[in-house]
């Protein structure tokens, strides 16, 4: 679905008003929702957190677009799991057990633009900052006990590299941060020692009784428009298919806490009334649909359960474009 220039321009110059109201959470332009159900219609679509309270100040319509009001919470997705995966590839579980959020997936191994080096992909959230104190590593799956005993290197993978998350100042002295991704890298450096065991592979995996890979590597990006199909394979829910409803949001980002927003973000919905994100899917790479060697974006958020939408948690996904995550990080993801 094609976006008017006059349209995304007039989204994008009343987006921080909208998003400085009590309980709005997202604005973006891309297809009409109504109570759960999705149309083949343009409009402005405003995500709040309480449907029951809304501002007064909402408009009606921009740009001679109508504005749809959908009740949404987004969350970081982000839960444990215990399969080690002696091939590390995209799609698989990864663990930075001194965050809060530290639990997630594996993108995909990735190309460093200046050294060439492999790294692993996934979201900042789930790494924290580089240069912490130890345990500053990357595990899969699992980190061993760090009292009783000496710690096993064996499941470490790698230290954070680099990252990127809301952290610009738009205007001067405004109580606002914003940024393009939600997004980091580490090294493999742990993960090379012989005693892991470890080899490397640029797939992504697939659902294990289907098919070995969702792809054996990612060989192009692309920016999706609305009504795109995407997939995607998360540790927790493995391969999941969805729509594009919005790639145009403005949205809150709840590990930054108030007042931080990540832009130009993309919306998706679970096909055929399924999930397509949970808890620990954190760090997934999304594909095109029918062509899963093309890399559209970086999932970092998903949908919590609200009073007025019949969707269940989860239906809907949020990820950064690809292209501002390999320029924010200095990395391919083509192989």
């Amino acid at each position: 679905m094609d976006v008017p220039p006059e349209v995304l321009a007039a989204k994008n110059e009343t987006e921080t008003f909208l998003l400085g109201l009590p309980g709005v959470v997202g604005v973006g332009v891309g297809l009409r929702e109504e109570n759960g159900e999705i149309f083949d219609e343009l409009a402005i679509r405003v995500l709040v957190d309480d449907a029951e309270r809304l501002p007064e100040e909402l408009p009606t319509e921009l740009a001679g677009v109508g504005v749809c009001v959908i009740e949404t919470q987004i969350r970081a997705c982000s839960i444990p799991d215990v399969v080690r995966h002696d091939e590390l590839l995209g799609g698989i579980r990864i663990l930075q057990p001194s965050q809060p959020f530290g639990i997630g997936t594996l993108g995909a191994l990735v190309k460093d633009n200046e050294t060439g080096e492999l790294l692993g992909l996934t979201c900042f959230h789930v790494t924290g900052i580089p240069f912490q104190s130890f345990p500053d590593v990357i595990w899969q799956p699992d980190h061993p006990p760090f009292t009783g005993g000496a710690v096993d290197p064996n499941d470490a993978l790698g230290r954070v590299v680099r990252v990127d998350f809301p952290q610009t100042v738009p205007l001067p002295g405004s109580p606002v941060l914003v940024g393009m991704t939600d997004s980091a890298v580490f090294s493999l450096d742990n993960a090379r020692v012989p005693a892991a065991g470890r080899t490397f592979s640029r797939a992504i995996a697939g659902d294990d009784t289907l098919l070995p890979n969702l792809t054996d590597a990612i060989t192009a990006t692309a920016g999706p428009d609305a009504k795109a199909f995407v997939v995607k394979r998360g540790f927790q829910t493995g391969v999941r298919h969805g729509i594009v409803l919005d790639a145009h949001l403005r949205c809150a980002w709840a590990p930054g806490g108030p007042n931080t927003h990540l832009v130009d973000q993309i919306e998706i919905l679970g096909r055929d009334g399924a999930i397509f994100a949970e808890d620990g899917d954190s760090g997934s790479l999304v594909v095109v649909d029918g062509e899963p060697s093309t890399a559209v974006g970086l999932l970092w958020g998903m949908s919590q359960k609200s009073r007025t939408s019949q969707l269940a948690p989860g239906r809907k996904g949020y990820l950064s474009p690809i292209a501002a995550v390999e320029a924010k990080l200095g990395i391919s993801v083509v192989a």
